[in-house]
């Protein structure tokens, strides 16, 4: 049940949004976006909160043909309006969610994985899978929270990083090689869906969020079962069979 609450607020109801704005049915998108504010009222993960605003910014891309230009000049003018109001009304909380929690923290902590890493025995698996098998000092130990104890003793945080972090810890180079080629088949996958059927939006709008967080946030597995990417590519391809009504309306 713990998977399937998790998949509820990662892809079933951002794809209840996803089908809402495509029928242009409002009510359905009211109750789905309620539903968001709910998952965030007793998670507190404020991802939850960004998804619908991800999913209208993903429909007015394809849907509307907004350039991608316009896009970027939208969202540049916005950072620099709330930098400038985080100055001069000292916004610090604000300013930290935002920016510096998006845009920088994945890539130190994925700085830190690899900085630790280079200098140490890497886990070849040991933290989960092959626990039984191979003895490291990581053996059954989530690497997240050791090595959040590691930079933060005691206070048991979980220090995550995307999935060339989380491969360098797992065998160097040769991890964060082998994370990247299975990311890329998922990748490759969604391009096959969206080719036999699925609408481009449907795809982008999905999934664009999971691949994120695999990418700067989850360990790849995590990222690929928790966070929903396989179930995300099994609700596509369920779109894409050729006798369903989206794959037949796929240019809207």
């Amino acid at each position: 049940m713990a998977y399937i609450n998790l998949w509820a607020q990662k892809i079933f109801n951002p794809f209840l949004l996803i089908i809402a704005l495509y029928q242009r049915n409002r009510w359905l998108a009211f109750l789905a976006i309620l539903l968001q504010v709910y998952f965030f009222a007793v998670t507190q993960h404020r991802a939850h909160l960004f998804s619908p605003v991800l999913v209208c910014l993903v429909y007015a891309l394809y849907k509307h043909k907004l350039g991608l230009s316009y896009l970027y000049s939208i969202t540049s003018c916005s950072l620099l309006v709330l930098l400038l109001s985080s100055t001069i009304f000292d916004l610090t909380e604000v300013t930290a969610v935002v920016i510096r929690r998006a845009f920088f923290v994945p890539s130190s902590v994925t700085l830190d994985w690899i900085d630790y890493f280079s200098t140490r025995e890497k886990s070849y698996w040991s933290d989960n899978f092959l626990a039984r098998y191979v003895s490291t000092p990581y053996t059954g130990e989530p690497l997240p929270y050791y090595l959040g104890d590691y930079f933060a003793p005691g206070k048991r945080l979980a220090f995550n990083s995307g999935i060339v972090g989380a491969g360098y810890a797992q065998a160097g180079f040769i991890g964060a090689i082998f994370y990247s080629a299975i990311l890329g088949l998922m990748l490759r996958m969604t391009n096959r869906l969206i080719r036999i059927g699925v609408p481009v939006y449907f795809g982008a709008a999905l999934l664009i969020a999971p691949f994120r967080t695999a990418w700067s946030d989850s360990d790849l597995f995590s990222a690929l079962l928790s966070h929903g990417i396989l179930i995300g590519l099994l609700v596509l391809w369920l779109c894409g069979k050729p006798t369903g009504r989206i794959s037949a309306d796929q240019n809207g």
